[in-house]
This record gives C-alpha cells, structure tokens and sequence, in this order.
C-alpha cells in the first residue's frame, strides 16, 4: 500500500491523495477539539461527548442510559493522562441518579466508548403517563417519563414496541426543570385562624392579620413557611378555599360592622363632649 504521507523534497510536487489526507486529518482534529476526545465516527460531536468505561457485567447497547460515578483518570494518579482529556467512568442509573450519561455506542464490560453527557440524544423510554414532559434513569439502563426529571422530552413515538418501551428524543440536563431542579412550580397559600378572625374577604396582603403562609409541591401536602421576604409590588395570589362558601361578609356581618362603627362615632363625640364640658367647668 502505497504511503501518501512521505517527506518531500523542494521542488517535488505534492500528490493529491497526500492533501487529501491532511483534510482529513484537519477534519479529525475538529472533531476531537468538539467532541473532548479522539474522532468518533458516526458521533453527533454537536453534542457534549466524552470517552466513558462502563463498569458492568454485561453488554449495554447503544444508546443505554449510565449514572456518571467518577473521572476516569485519577489526577493524583496520573496528572499528564487526566490533563489530555475528559473521560469518565460510568456504572448502572436509577431513579435518583441526577449526572448520568447516554452511550452512544454498544459496550462491552469494562470498555471505553462515546457517551453523551450533554445534548440532545436519543433513548428508549418507559412512559408512564402521557402528560410528563420529563424523563428520569432507571436501573434498567433506559428512562422512565416522570413530571420532571433531568431530561426534557422533545418527541416520543405513539405506540410502545412488545417490550412496552418507545424511542423517543431528549435534551438533558432540562435546564431549569430538571431536578429539582427542573421540578413543578411550588404553590402557596394563605391559611386564615378562624378562631382568631371569623369569615371575612380580603382584598390585599395588608389587610391580612394572623394568617399562616404554606406551600406545596403537589397541592396536597401543605408546609408552613418558616421565614419568608414579600419583595417588588403587590402581587394577587389566588387560591381555591377548601370550604364550599369563600370567605365574606354575610348581610348580618355587614349590619353589625355598620352599627359598631355608627356607635363607636357616636361614643367618641359623647367622650369629646364630655372633656370640652370638664374644661369649661
């Protein structure tokens, strides 16, 4: 075979098949600068891919889902070799795996192969309601469809295959939905002591006197609000009461609030009398 990659001497002309290799070695280059790592044919390097070693005892097919459990290489091990680039060692997910990976290439036990720890990948996936945006690892090596999780489900298919799975495309990290941080919005509410304040409308937060504020997640476990900062403007909070009635004013309520203030009026101009007549005495 004939080598296109030999020395030349001033003067002598230069093969195409010899530029042709310098492309593609160029092109080589591109792709490990992107992908972290050496060239990766077939590889998605718009994607954030690093080398991974699966510690397990069994194949994994491509595209299997793997927790990220340490670096590779030991820096205090071998510095030049952890410096050149990243790499990872992976092991099997569940549902609490929050840094996981997807392979993109069949793995044997113990051998090193692409995986995308960033980016938009594909996968196989569980669902387990048609309503969840977001997937979560499990310890199968797929994902399983979750209210959030760290992978954001841009597409699935329609039917599951007999396995009960589909393929489907995620974006992970989600970004903000993740795990928790990816997580559902929080609701809050404002908990009136009957006791202490008979049934009543608010109209703002400063008209609320010896109330508790209360969250939750899943608008059915409420827990009280330790300390807590209203900051900016006025906000509206609207919250569903759990009595049938909302809290107002009934017409008796209104009567009486009407003949309390007439007759506290009317024992102030008493008592303001009263002191104008014990001066002028």
């Amino acid at each position: 075979m004939t080598d296109h990659l030999q020395h030349i001497k001033p003067g002598d002309s230069i093969p195409a098949a010899t530029i042709n290799k310098l492309i593609d070695g160029a092109k080589i280059a591109l792709g490990s600068r992107k992908s972290g790592g050496g060239a990766m044919p077939g590889v998605d390097v718009s994607n954030t891919v690093i080398r991974t070693r699966v510690k397990t005892d069994k194949p994994l097919p491509r595209y299997a889902v793997v927790s990220i459990d340490a670096a590779l290489i030991d820096p205090d091990k071998n510095r030049s070799a952890f410096l050149q680039a990243p790499a990872i060692r992976a092991g099997r997910p569940n549902a609490d795996t929050a840094n996981f990976a997807i392979l993109q290439r069949p793995a044997s036990p113990n051998q090193i192969v692409p995986a995308c720890v960033s980016g938009v990948s594909i996968v196989e996936l569980t669902v387990e309601s048609e309503e969840h945006q977001f997937a979560v690892p499990n310890d199968s090596y797929t994902m399983t469809s979750a209210e959030s999780g760290g992978a954001k489900i841009l597409w699935k298919q329609d039917e599951p295959g007999d396995d009960g799975k589909i393929w489907a495309l995620v974006l992970f990290p989600a970004g903000g939905s993740g795990t928790a941080a990816a997580a559902s919005p929080s609701r809050i509410r404002l908990v009136q002591r009957k006791e202490l304040f008979p049934a009543c409308e608010y109209k703002s937060l400063q008209d609320v006197h010896g109330c508790t504020l209360e969250y939750s997640d899943d608008n059915v476990e409420w827990n009280s609000v330790k300390e807590f900062n209203i900051v900016g403007g006025r906000v509206q909070v609207n919250h569903t009461s759990d009595d049938e009635e909302p809290h107002k004013y009934s017409p008796f309520q209104k009567i009486c609030n009407i003949f309390a203030c007439h007759l506290a009026l009317a024992m102030l101009k008493c008592f303001y009398g009263w002191i104008r007549c014990l001066f002028y005495i």
